[in-house]
């Protein structure tokens, strides 16, 4: 799923690429970045296969506060990974909160699992778990969290950190960081 400009309005394109219908129902909701819903409308799709839906999104979908508004498409059958979202301006425009989120570190089969809960709203947030152990890999990356909202990133890796190495070594960054420190910003990107 996509969330992408038509004219005015916005659509939410619905890609279905598998050999299986895709019949669902879809939540759309504008929120605050401080996770408050403000508008919300919920779809029932049925994309054939191989086909892609556009669905046009109605004007409660338009921002009141663009620096700190966005918009967030949810399958019920998804697992939060392929959430599509809209935001109303590029990063260094929006009003992120400063990050804040839980860690939870667990021994895992092959490393360990690193559970973030997010305190406030998270754009994209990355596990650099190379940082401590070259070879060490993530399942996933730029995951988006909501305020306390969750993720478990697995992490394949021979040892297994503290919460306090993670938070030392500035293992976790997201978007917000990025704006709000500027030692994380390079002199091409400023």
């Amino acid at each position: 799923m996509t969330i992408q400009p038509r004219g005015s309005q916005l659509a939410l394109i619905v890609i279905n690429d598998s050999d299986t219908v895709w019949q669902d129902t879809i939540t759309v909701q504008r929120y605050s970045f401080a996770g408050e819903v403000l508008y919300e409308q919920t779809y029932s799709i049925d994309v054939p296969t191989r086909q892609n839906y556009q669905l046009l999104l109605d004007d409660g979908f338009h921002a009141y506060k663009k620096d700190a508004e966005l918009i967030r498409a949810k399958a019920s059958t998804d697992d939060g990974t392929a959430d599509a979202w809209w935001f109303f301006d590029i990063d260094k425009r929006l009003d992120y909160p400063v990050s804040e989120y839980q860690l939870d570190v667990t021994v895992a089969e092959e490393g360990y699992t690193l559970n973030v809960t997010a305190q406030t709203f998270l754009r994209d947030v990355v596990v650099y778990a190379d940082k401590l152990e070259p070879i060490a890999e993530v399942s996933e990356q730029l995951i988006t969290l909501l305020p306390q909202e969750s993720f478990t990133f697995t992490v394949r890796a021979a040892r297994v950190p503290t919460v306090d190495e993670l938070r030392a070594n500035r293992v976790i960054l997201c978007a917000n960081d990025v704006i709000h420190d500027n030692s994380l910003v390079t002199s091409k990107m400023q």
